[in-house]
C-alpha cells in the first residue's frame, strides 16, 4: 500500500484497529528483531563448520527500519565485539543513516534525495518515530554507508552474472556497500547479508541493458 514501507505500516495499523486485528511491526518489535538475529547465530556456526573459527572481521547489512541489522548487531557485538558492524541505506533514501547523524529521529521527508526514488524499495520510507531499533543502531552500529543507485544497480547485476542469483534492490545494498570498503579489508574475514530475492523481471531487464558489459568476442 502506498509508494513506501511507512504508509503500507500505517495502513496496516489502521485496519488492524478498524478491524480487530494483531498489529505485528516488521522491525519496531523486540521479539522480531530478536528473531532477525537468529541470523547471526547461524553466520557464527557457519564460520565455526567451514573454517574452524570464530573470526568475523566486518559485517554488511541492509538496513530500513532497522530491525534486521538491530538484532544482528547485537549478537554479533556479544559474540565479537570487535567486529565492525556496517549499516547499508540507499542514498536516496537513508533515514536511518540520518537519523543516527542527527542524534534523533527524523520526521518529514527533508531527508530525501531525488525524491526518495531507489531500487532499493524493501528498505525505502522513514522508520516509525520512537521505534525501539533507533538506540540500538545508534550504539550498536559502526559506519554508515549511503549507496548511490549506480552502486546498487551495479551490485544486483553482478550477483547474477557472477554468481546466478537474482536479489532485489534491497539486498543489493551490501553487495555494493562491501565492495566500496573491499580494499580496505582485504585478507579479512567478511560476512554480508543478502536479504530478498523479490527481483521483479522488467526491473533486472533494465539494469541488465543498463550495467551488462556489451560480450566480447572472447566472451561470445
Amino acid at each position: 500500500h502506498g509508494k513506501d514501507c511507512l504508509l503500507a505500516e500505517h495502513e496496516a495499523l489502521r485496519d488492524a484497529k478498524d478491524n480487530g486485528k494483531l498489529y505485528i511491526s516488521p522491525y519496531n518489535d523486540i521479539k522480531v528483531l530478536a528473531g532477525q538475529g537468529t541470523l547471526a547465530i547461524e553466520l557464527f556456526e557457519q564460520l565455526q563448520e567451514q573454517f574452524n573459527s570464530q573470526t568475523l572481521d566486518a559485517i554488511f547489512v541492509p538496513v530500513g527500519g532497522g530491525g534486521l541489522i538491530s538484532g544482528v548487531a547485537a549478537h554479533v557485538k556479544a559474540v565479537s565485539p570487535s567486529t565492525r558492524v556496517y549499516g547499508c541505506n540507499p542514498k536516496n533514501d537513508a533515514h536511518m543513516a540520518r537519523c543516527v547523524a542527527a542524534g534523533e529521529m527524523i520526521e518529514g521527508d527533508g531527508y530525501l534525495e531525488e525524491g526518495g526514488n531507489t531500487l532499493s524499495d524493501g528498505t525505502a520510507g522513514a522508520a516509525e518515530h520512537g521505534s525501539v531499533t533507533f538506540p540500538l543502531c545508534c550504539e550498536l552500529v559502526d559506519e554508515w554507508l549511503e549507496i548511490t543507485e549506480e552502486e546498487l544497480g551495479q551490485a544486483v547485476v553482478d550477483m547474477l552474472e557472477q554468481h546466478h542469483k537474482a536479489v532485489e534492490g534491497s539486498a543489493g545494498l551490501g553487495i555494493a556497500g562491501f565492495r566500496r570498503k573491499a580494499a580496505e579489508l582485504e585478507g579479512k574475514t567478511v560476512a554480508i547479508v543478502v536479504c530478498g530475492g523479490n527481483a521483479k523481471a522488467h526491473v533486472m531487464r533494465d539494469l541488465l541493458n543498463k550495467y551488462l558489459p556489451a560480450p566480447t568476442a572472447e566472451s561470445a
